[in-house]
Parts: structure tokens; C-alpha cells; sequence
């Protein structure tokens, strides 16, 4: 009885990266009312720089997390 080391090794590789990947699917579906939060946190702080009259460049920064 030959055992294909290379199946095994396989199978444990894809068993391990199902978990990552439903790992990261199921956190990124709970950490999305966060993220919706932090991104109305942030136009919140754009619109009340715009209020106060500042300049573009100083709340530029603001959107930067939005874009990347």
C-alpha cells in the first residue's frame, strides 16, 4: 500500500485555506457595521472641516482610508 504523500499534503493544504477563507468571509461580514460606522465617522469630520470653512488639503486625509 503506497501512500501519495503529495494528495495528502493537498488535501490538508486546501482543508486549511477553506478555513482561512471562511474565517475572513465571516469577519468581514460582522466587521461591516463597523466599517459603515467608521465611514460615516469620517464624512462626518470631512463635512464639519468643510463647515468651518478649512482648506481642501486639510481634509484630504480624511478620504485616503476611503480610496485605498
Amino acid at each position: 500500500m503506497s501512500i501519495h504523500y503529495g494528495k495528502i499534503l493537498f488535501y490538508l493544504n486546501f482543508i486549511y485555506y477553506q478555513r482561512k477563507i471562511s474565517k475572513s468571509v465571516y469577519q468581514i461580514s460582522h466587521g461591516q457595521s463597523y466599517f459603515k460606522f467608521a465611514i460615516c465617522k469620517q464624512i462626518r469630520s470631512a463635512a464639519a472641516d468643510l463647515e468651518t470653512n478649512a482648506k481642501p488639503d486639510n481634509h484630504r486625509h480624511t478620504f485616503k482610508s476611503l480610496r485605498y
